[in-house]
């Protein structure tokens, strides 16, 4: 068992099947979430899940979904994805997802469009029901104490040394409302896009999506990609699913290298899943290299730099009002 730190932010589907697959390699990892992890988005849940049945289907919707999406996503991810779809399917359904099937117990294939079958709904919505199997995961590690739950805990920024190398993230309790660090070996984010950078409706309803990284200097991709209510562009990664900033990690839907312009219905989901799953294996390998900070005024300097922000904001006067 590795008793370093890996930090994943965000309540996401890909947020906790890395969690979860992090423990199951005995990696301890700690979530830090804004609000309890058991409080989904709401949102109308009508999105299955896609799957392909066999090589030659995953070998024909990689070339639909890079087809779909402008030819503006990364095919390796995309080939990999439909590859692997069969058995994370499979792996959720053994821990309790409960998938829509026929009198005879086979999984219902439903037609999007042309004669191939590849989409698969759960009973009471599909995000939901997933959610819901890996919040119950993310409870069994917590109470083995390889995953630890942070929730109420605002990301502020990364702790980036000069090497431009990630050693942990600095937060805001929202509780107590103290700011302070908490080193790691790596970050992986994993929270929603980028919405309220385009509507300011949007606070409310995704409290925790990347903004607080803009600033740090991160590559974004597709940016350009907007869909009504949803991006589809997000932060730049590497194969290894990791950022311009090295040990951070990113997945999910804040991410723009899976769809391109546009996604086929419940492709969104088979990423959060497959983002999830597959980063755990390159944060392993990048933690057994062993990159600690030789900075040793770092963690105090950032948290610093949050607090005189925060001070900057109490300060502030005027006849403004956000709320009216």
């Amino acid at each position: 068992m590795n008793d370093s730190t890996v930090i994943i932010v965000g309540n996401t589907i890909s947020a906790l099947m890395s969690a979860c697959r992090l423990a199951d390699l005995g990696q301890h990892a700690t979530l830090i979430s804004p609000r309890p992890i058991i409080n989904a988005i709401t949102q109308i849940d009508l999105e299955p899940m896609n799957m392909a049945e066999n090589a030659d289907l995953a070998k024909e919707l990689t070339q639909l979904t890079l087809k779909q999406g402008g030819y503006l996503g990364a095919q390796s991810f995309a080939d990999e994805m439909w590859k692997q779809s069969f058995g994370l399917i499979d792996l959720l359904d053994k821990i309790g997802v409960p998938w829509k099937r026929s009198l005879e117990g086979r999984l219902i294939a439903h037609k999007q469009s042309g004669d191939q079958a590849f989409s698969y709904y759960a009973e009471g919505g599909t995000r939901t029901q997933i959610h819901r199997a890996l919040v119950s995961q993310v409870y069994k590690y917590s109470d083995q104490s390889l995953i630890k739950l942070c929730e109420h805990h605002e990301p502020l920024s990364l702790i980036v040394d000069t090497d431009q190398r990630c050693h942990g993230i600095v937060f805001q309790d929202r509780v107590n409302m103290t700011i302070d660090a908490i080193p790691a070996e790596a970050v992986v984010v994993a929270t929603n896009g980028y919405e309220r950078l385009f509507t300011a409706n949007e606070v409310s309803k995704y409290p925790d999506d990347f903004a607080w990284l803009i600033d740090q200097g991160i590559f974004l991709a597709n940016a350009e990609c907007l869909e009504p209510a949803h991006s589809l562009g997000g932060l730049w990664i590497n194969e290894k699913q990791m950022t311009n900033i090295k040990g951070c990690f990113a997945i999910g839907a804040c991410v723009g290298m899976y769809h391109g312009k546009a996604s086929i219905l419940g492709n969104a989901i088979l990423a959060d899943v497959f983002a999830g799953h597959s980063v755990a294996e390159p944060i392993l390998d990048y933690v057994k290299e062993g990159h600690a900070s030789s900075e040793s005024s770092l963690y105090e300097s950032c948290i610093t730099d949050e607090v005189q922000k925060f001070d900057e904001l109490l300060d502030l006067s005027g006849p403004e009002d956000l709320h009216v």
